[in-house]
């Protein structure tokens, strides 16, 4: 407000100035013509004082046009001086404004990334609290539960048998397994609920590619927690015990969670592929835990070009599941099943945004048996292509096994032929 009011008044004197200086000036011309007028028959005494006022008149008006001559010079000169001011001004006042809008994205991003560090803390506390406050257990778990868990990647081998060794963690240690009724529940649980409440959750990742070059194009992800002796603890032990205890929506959720936080990282580095992380039914069903997911989600819906949730085909038929995976669907995040029985309508799934169907190796080479599939393979695929639904033939550990996938056309596999699980760089 001072710098303009200093402008308006240097205006207002700048302007009141040169009127007086116009009146000065023309009263000395009128001056001076009148003198020409009267001085030049003195000169000249052939000349009549009728053509001597003319000259007088004319005389005036040439100095009152000279005069404006120059006075509009002048103005001329202020105003470029002026406009320069201006011009100095408005770049001064653009660089302060692209400022302020770079300020204001700074404070935008922050508050954005503060926005979703609060929703991460929020459910995380929410989860850890819910370890020491047991809830009943609303219904019998799924026969596939241990699967939503990457729990036995092939018929043959576990990714966790003791003894062997991570394909890329050398260093890492095995529990031995005793069987289940050896080991003490109020032992192993507690050991569970530790290793939740200390976030020891690991990210494994097999790879899922294309047929038959064998491009990776996907990963699917394991989640695995470790004992304080840094052990991996596995499902087929902790799940029964969680189960009895009340915790394992506790539990099922707190690994989709850091599951989600985890491949985040992940997907910055390989931009290139997608990935695929296990739901339950019990995190679909448990509405405090989702409705805060979902926020969650909400906040990182960038990850749905390249995240894929998927869940045994069992646990479609669980109450309440389908509704869930609908806002899922909304925010652009796509589904998979596994453990497919494929008594279902391929176009229902697609509606339902269920993008692909795992089914085992073992039933695609023995399709037509008891325990291969109901229709030819070819028939399937058909069915699957013309519902924009596709085939990973999964647990391929053999070359006969992807020859036989490669020459149904089937587009994806996962096996141990193409990659073990791998502990995810940066996991921990």
């Amino acid at each position: 407000m001072g710098g303009m009011s200093a402008i308006d008044h240097r205006e207002e004197g700048t302007q009141s100035v040169p009127l007086l200086a116009h009146i000065a000036f023309l009263a000395a011309y009128a001056m001076a013509a009148g003198a020409l007028a009267v001085g030049l028959p003195d000169f000249f005494p052939d000349l009549d004082e009728t053509r001597a006022a003319v000259l007088g008149g004319a005389g005036f008006l040439l100095l009152a046009f000279l005069h404006e001559f120059v006075a509009r010079r002048v103005s001329h000169g202020g105003l470029r001086d002026d406009m320069a001011d201006m011009r100095a001004q408005l770049a001064d006042a653009e660089t302060k404004l692209n400022n302020a809008h770079n300020e204001i994205g700074r404070l935008r991003a922050a508050v954005g990334v503060n926005r979703e560090l609060v929703a991460e803390i929020r459910v995380l506390q929410g989860l850890v609290d819910r370890l020491e406050k047991p809830a009943p257990v609303a219904r019998a778990l799924p026969a596939a539960a241990v699967a939503a868990y990457g729990g036995a990647a092939s018929p043959r081998r576990s990714e966790l048998i003791a003894g062997e060794p991570l394909a890329d963690h050398p260093g890492a240690r095995r529990t031995p397994v005793p069987p289940s009724h050896s080991r003490r529940a109020a032992e192993l649980l507690e050991t569970t609920k530790k290793a939740l409440a200390a976030n020891r959750i690991d990210l494994y990742i097999q790879p899922v590619v294309t047929l038959p070059d064998r491009k990776v194009r996907f990963y699917e992800s394991f989640s695995r927690l470790r004992d304080e002796q840094g052990s991996i603890l596995l499902p087929e032990d902790y799940i029964p015990v969680a189960v009895e205890a009340g915790l394992v929506s506790t539990v099922d959720n707190l690994l989709l969670f850091r599951c989600v936080q985890l491949l985040r990282r992940a997907m910055r580095e390989r931009s290139d592929v997608g990935f695929f992380c296990n739901l339950s039914a019990h995190s679909l069903t448990d509405r405090d835990f989702f409705d805060q997911f979902l926020e969650y989600m909400e906040m990182n819906k960038e990850l749905a070009k390249s995240l894929i949730f998927e869940l045994p085909q069992a646990d479609l038929a669980v109450p309440g599941v389908l509704d869930a995976l609908a806002p899922l669907h909304r925010l652009g995040f796509g589904f998979s099943i596994d453990r497919a029985a494929l008594d279902i309508d391929f176009r229902t799934l697609a509606k339902a945004g269920i993008k692909y169907v795992k089914v085992e190796a073992d039933r695609v080479a023995g399709h037509g048996s008891r325990k291969g599939l109901d229709i030819p393979v070819i028939d399937l695929q058909e069915a699957m292509k013309r519902a924009g639904v596709s085939l990973i033939v999964d647990k391929i550990e053999t070359e006969a096994m992807a020859t036989l996938a490669a020459r149904f056309d089937l587009p994806f596999g996962q096996g141990y032929l193409f990659g073990e699980p791998r502990l995810a760089r940066d996991s921990r």
